[in-house]
């Protein structure tokens, strides 16, 4: 759902001191900056608490970790100024899973009327290394803010008040059949009772990424209802912003009820029903299960909606948002499954 660049204009990376960066910084735009440690790099920067700059401030830090076992957390450090610094506080852990691998949501809140752009981090006292750390930059007072406006403007849209509504539940006790694709419901993956109030009329459709790590232990279960924890415990989100996700192995999760309105597309959600890729597709490219089943899932939205297959109704978030999701792979790869949703017999 968000940019992927290194070393952008926009949100730079940078030490202070002479230190050196060992982790690469991505963005999409003031709202998402994504700082991500990797399991080659965790000793190195989590031993060194190098300082890094951010050209924009931010006033939360969304986490998600993974490790080989519990209690396991990071702390950092912030500052307005690069020269005046919070104590290093631990991270906020909101979930935790535990299967073979165990995978942290958490958050990091700034004090109350300050905006850094500097952080520091290192390993919590007495805890082992993580084996893979996300750190998203957050301004909550303009997310929340765009949030608001967009749910209001959905409420008073004259297609949001005629839409004869059948909304999916959240107690789904099988599998759903979307035409002929078989959808995963939120009973399956314990989805968290949404608190969404608005409708829309589905009438077009995006395509995205997660910017979930490709080489993560999680399962396809955990990597979903962490995301919707984090959607909702981080960014305040009235649930998972994405309608549909399709992980590695082609599985296809509902996400938010298709009829309510969604959050994955900043000023642009009305009528638009999210599909997101779990993981991150820059240089990876989705796989033939995932392309088949997609196309499948797009084929039984358009005949159900009456929406017209092509790149007018479908679109990249990339061509909605200044973004490079849904990463520059899946993006040339659209074409390919509008193509095959186009070529398969009308769902019955």
């Amino acid at each position: 759902m968000k940019k992927q660049f290194f070393l952008s204009a926009l949100l730079s990376l940078c030490t202070l001191a002479c230190q050196q960066a060992s982790t690469t910084l991505s963005d999409a735009h003031s709202e998402h900056r994504i700082f991500e440690i990797t399991q080659d790099n965790i000793h190195q920067e989590l031993s060194s608490s190098s300082i890094h700059e951010l050209q924009i401030p931010f006033n939360r830090i969304g986490v998600m970790f993974e490790a080989s076992q519990d209690n396991v957390n990071v702390d950092i450090s912030v500052s307005e100024d690069g020269h005046h610094w919070s104590s290093f506080k631990p991270v906020s852990v909101v979930s935790v899973q535990k299967e073979d691998i165990v995978s942290y949501v958490g958050r990091y809140d700034v004090q109350i009327g300050t905006y850094p752009r500097y952080f520091k981090i290192k390993a919590h006292e007495n805890s082992i290394l993580p084996e893979h750390i996300m750190f998203e930059f957050l301004d909550m007072d303009t997310q929340s803010s765009a949030a608001t406006n967009e749910h209001l403007q959905s409420e008073m849209s004259q297609d949001s008040a005629s839409l004869e509504l059948n909304p999916s539940t959240n107690n789904q006790t099988s599998a759903l059949w979307l035409g002929k694709v078989w959808i995963q419901p939120r009973s399956s993956w314990g989805a968290k009772d949404p608190s969404c109030i608005s409708y829309h009329r589905p009438y077009r459709m995006s395509i995205h990424n997660t910017e979930s790590a490709n080489n993560s232990k999680k399962t396809p279960i955990q990597q979903i209802k962490d995301i919707q924890t984090y959607h909702m415990d981080v960014k305040g989100w009235c649930d998972i912003g994405y309608h549909y996700l399709v992980t590695r192995d082609g599985q296809i999760f509902e996400g938010r009820p298709v009829e309510r309105l969604g959050t994955h597309v900043a000023n642009g959600n009305a009528g638009n029903v999210g599909i997101a890729f779990v993981g991150t597709y820059m240089t990876l490219a989705v796989n033939d299960e995932q392309v088949k089943n997609s196309a499948q899932l797009i084929r039984a939205l358009s005949d159900k909606y009456k929406i017209t297959i092509n790149r007018t109704n479908i679109k990249g978030h990339r061509e909605q948002n200044d973004t490079d999701c849904p990463g520059d792979a899946l993006y040339k790869q659209i074409d390919s499954i509008l193509a095959l949703a186009r070529s398969l017999n009308p769902s019955k």
